[in-house]
C-alpha cells in the first residue's frame, strides 16, 4: 500500500513480445478482493493486452471519478465486477513511465 499517493500500486514492463510483466505487484494478499483482482488480471488475456495497449500508445489513462458504469464497460463479467465493486476503486491512473536506453 502507498496511502500518500493513492490505496493501490503495482509497476508493471512490458517484455519484448508485448506480454506485462510485474515488477512491484499490489500488496495485498491472495484472500483479499485485491488479492484476487490482481489474480485475476494476471491470468486475463483481455487485462494484460489493455495494459500492454495503455503502455505502447505511450498515453495514460486518468480516471478521476469511477463509476459503476465505467466498472461495468471494463468487467469481463459478473465475477470481475464484483471484484472491482469490492476493491472499492474511486479513481484510477494507469500511466506509461518511459525509460531511456
Amino acid at each position: 500500500m502507498t496511502p500518500a499517493l493513492g490505496d493501490v500500486f503495482a509497476l508493471y514492463t512490458l517484455g519484448s513480445g508485448g506480454q506485462i510483466i510485474p515488477v512491484v505487484a499490489p500488496d495485498a494478499a491472495p484472500t483479499t478482493a485485491l488479492g484476487r483482482l490482481h489474480a485475476h488480471e494476471a491470468r486475463s488475456t483481455q487485462a494484460t493486452a489493455a495494459l500492454a495497449g495503455i503502455a505502447q500508445a505511450g498515453t495514460a489513462l486518468v480516471q478521476p471519478n469511477v463509476s459503476p458504469s465505467w466498472l461495468e464497460t471494463l468487467a469481463e463479467g459478473p465475477d470481475h465486477l464484483a471484484l472491482f465493486q469490492a476493491v472499492g476503486f474511486r479513481s484510477v491512473v494507469l500511466a506509461p513511465l518511459m525509460a531511456r536506453g
